[in-house]
């Protein structure tokens, strides 16, 4: 059996281990996505799509 030093020990390394493959993987940016609400790509392009119209509607408008 493993004194409770040698437990707290090994779940420090653990917890670390996970912390360094989620930052190689790139998983962190989704977990923190996740939680933020962060607009995704997908949103972006679409609201971008939305502003190059009105863009569009607004130097036409103005060339009459």
């Amino acid at each position: 059996m493993m004194e409770p030093s040698n437990m707290v020990e090994w779940a420090v390394y653990i917890g670390i281990a996970l912390l360094v493959f989620s930052v190689i993987t790139g998983f962190d940016d989704v977990i923190s996505k996740f939680a933020s609400g962060s607009p995704t790509k997908k949103d972006l392009l679409a609201k971008v799509d939305e502003l190059e119209k009105r863009v569009s509607a607004l130097e036409s408008a103005s060339k009459h």
